[in-house]
């Protein structure tokens, strides 16, 4: 919320409460229109303020129950790694179980894909190597081109 415009707002109230009888009504109308734009323009904003807080919160709080672990999410109370979620949709923001591809096969030998459809991709968590400087390099499954 911007002070100086509630300032400024209620600066031109005063304004034309001081001219009393003296301030004509035209004088009076531009003067109390003027005051609702500013105080309407200024809960718009602390509307939008409040939403973003309220996003932010909830990020925070998505960010307590998940880890990242095997390039996949995984809630932390989930000790045996039965549900990964997906890293790419939960980098936009959303939380999306992963699902396995071949049902019949153990999690740890299935791949595991989003079901998101702007999404779609597939992992494995437990093919997964992390790249460290004391073992053998991770080989990307493509190399980007730039254009």
């Amino acid at each position: 919320m911007d002070p100086g415009s509630v300032n400024d707002a209620l600066t031109l109230i005063a304004r034309v409460v001081a001219l009393g009888k003296r301030a004509t009504h035209v004088e009076y109308e531009e003067a109390l229109q003027t005051a609702r734009e500013v105080i309407l323009k200024q809960k718009e904003i602390n509307l939008d303020l409040r939403e973003e807080n309220r996003d932010l919160k909830e990020k925070l709080t998505v960010a307590k129950e998940y880890i990242l672990d095997k390039s996949v999410y995984w809630k932390k109370d989930d000790t045996n790694q039965d549900q990964p979620f997906c890293p790419s949709c939960y980098a936009k923001g959303k939380i999306v179980p992963l699902q396995k591809l071949w049902e019949g096969r153990p999690k740890t030998q299935s791949p595991w894909r989003c079901p998101n459809k702007e999404c779609g991709t597939t992992f494995n968590p437990w093919d997964h190597k992390e790249n460290y400087a004391d073992s053998e390099p991770v080989t990307p499954f493509f190399t980007p081109q730039r254009f």
